[in-house]
């Protein structure tokens, strides 16, 4: 039994922080929407409890009665912030927001019959188009699951989550398309007409009510733990690192959010058998600072960790090189110029192989550097974007959390290369063409191509591809920053995170080094994120900002 927990351990490396995300829909919202103060006021109340009961039966009558209870309130929610009446308003637009969307965003009659008498409401042209939204819904009809802390934003509107799916030729859009934060605003041109807009608080937070400058109300984390909601359950992470093929439709780079030229991408990858949601504490935290969001966007880089590394990073470079000529082909955007890499654990090896110039590295491996050598498979892909091409050229930015550099002796435990033998690596990863042979290697090239494919073997402090990437010359302009855990215990560089060394998370030529007292989830703590949030502004006080347009 002396190598059941180094046994664990292996298997969860990376696997931190992914504990189930959602969203879970309130019984009775209005019971906690109402404030105190109003509760007493039976009319407004019962208006609204009538309005809800009707809705599945007639959304016509309850967009009629939610206008009328965004009009009873609206006097008081636009002159008084702390008023009772503004939490009932902002509720009373997010409610009619979702009733326009029921209806049909071009089903909408000339006139609505509010109990006030007939009111005619038309969408502003200012926001963004609310009719590429399929899914509008109040983010206060929600209780968040498995999220330390909602980031919720005071101010004037109704908070929704809004869902769309990808337009025409975008690229990089999660297959169940975006979740984000959207706040509807009804403003009265008179008592009988009315005019809603929709905004995206990762991009306006603020808006300008007669003449003044006016918080909109959000919520950043509800929209996120819905989107984790539908992503695939946290089983498929182990079926992916057995069976790497299942994952296959979500491997590569996705958008948290619609591409933002005036934004800095930050692309995070998470580490052996986890996902994305192993970040969303950080991106929970860093998306909902005021500072942070209005410089950068978030991506994620999802792959079958089960997958050869090398197999892991050649799509990933494959997929920076797509974003590149798909947003700035011209190189002329700053912002993406400027693209920040974050990576947790293997991530962080992946990370760390876009932006090593792997040049020299050709004549150790191919007995030809210049022709070098192709397989007839998907091999061809890792000598096309690892040896043929130059490191991304748009990351000036890197960020390796728990990275394990020089590999984990837990990697070469007997129970992990048991494991090992159960990842059903794809055949066309491990078998050559018809009449290809391997005679275009050289002898370190030939050790690397026969190496065990699976990706804990990659892990061995004896893979030589650890230790050649590290000898690889960085970039030029590329600001490294490494987070190493040790546990709380003070003791580096003798320490270790649990399951990876200091000698192997530390790179002596980064810019920054940073001990934090975590274990290997250190991705998703405190300081760990404060820490990022350091490197990010930083980062960016350096980059030019980029007009909005």
């Amino acid at each position: 039994m002396k190598y059941i927990s180094p046994l664990l351990c292996v298997l969860v490396l990376g696997l931190t922080g992914c504990a189930t995300t959602r969203v879970e829909k309130l019984r009775d919202p209005i019971a906690t929407v109402v404030p105190l103060p109003l509760q007493a006021d039976h009319s407004l109340v019962d208006l609204m409890h009538e309005a809800d009961r009707v809705e599945w039966r007639n959304e016509e009558r309850a967009l009629a009665l939610w206008l009328e209870v965004a009009r009873l309130t609206a006097d008081k929610a636009f002159r008084q912030p702390e008023s009772p009446e503004r939490a009932i308003y902002n509720y009373a637009c997010a409610r009619v927001a979702n009733s326009l969307q029921e209806i049909g965003w071009n089903d909408l009659p000339p006139t609505i019959g509010s109990p006030s008498g007939p009111v005619t409401i038309k969408y502003s042209s200012k926001g963004v188009d609310p009719t590429v939204f399929t899914y509008l819904q109040p983010a206060a009809d929600f209780r968040v699951i498995g999220m330390a802390q909602r980031h919720i934003q005071p101010g004037l509107g109704g908070a929704l989550i809004a869902n769309r799916y990808a337009a025409d030729g975008e690229p990089f859009v999660p297959r169940n398309g975006f979740f984000i934060p959207l706040t509807a605003l009804i403003t009265w041109k008179s008592s009988n007409f009315a005019e809603i807009a929709f905004y995206n608080p990762l991009k306006d937070d603020s808006v300008k009510v007669d003449g003044r400058k006016v918080p909109l109300a959000a919520d950043y984390t509800a929209a996120m733990a819905a989107q984790l909601s539908r992503q695939r359950s946290q089983g498929v992470d182990l079926v992916g690192f057995l069976r790497p093929q299942v994952l296959f439709p979500d491997f590569g780079i996705f958008m948290q959010q619609p591409y933002d030229p005036t934004k800095i991408p930050v692309v995070v990858t998470h580490g052996l058998m986890s996902r994305p949601a192993a970040f969303r504490e950080t991106l929970n935290t860093l998306q909902a600072d005021p500072a942070v969001r209005a410089r950068y966007q978030f991506w994620y880089f999802r792959y079958p960790s089960g997958l050869p590394t090398l197999v892991t990073a050649a799509r990933l470079r494959r997929d920076l090189d797509r974003a590149l000529q798909h947003f700035d082909p011209q190189r002329k955007n700053p912002a993406f110029e400027n693209t920040v890499l974050i990576g947790h654990s293997m991530g962080s090896i992946i990370s760390n192989m876009q932006i090593r110039d792997r040049a020299g590295l050709r004549p150790k491996i191919f007995s030809d550097p210049v022709k070098l050598v192709t397989f007839g498979t998907e091999l061809d892909e890792v000598v096309e974007e690892l040896f043929r091409k130059p490191p991304a050229p748009q990351v000036s930015m890197a960020i390796f959390i728990c990275g394990p550099h020089r590999g984990s002796n837990l990697a070469i435990n007997p129970l992990a290369r048991l494991v090992a033998t159960l990842v059903a690596v794809p055949r066309d990863l491990v078998a050559l063409a018809p009449g290809r042979t391997l005679s275009g290697l050289t002898d370190v090239g030939l050790s690397l191509a026969q190496a065990a494919p699976q990706s804990i073997n990659s892990l061995s402090p004896n893979n030589k591809s650890l230790s050649m990437t590290l000898e690889l010359p960085v970039k030029p302009g590329v600001t490294l920053a490494s987070i190493i855990g040790d546990r709380g215990r003070g003791d580096s560089p003798n320490s270790s995170d649990g399951i990876v060394p200091y000698w192997s998370s530390h790179i002596e030529s980064v810019d920054s080094e940073k001990i934090v007292p975590y274990n290997h989830d250190a991705q998703d703590r405190v300081e760990t994120i404060t820490e990022v949030r350091r490197l990010l502004l930083d980062h960016a006080a350096k980059v030019p900002t980029v007009p909005r347009r």
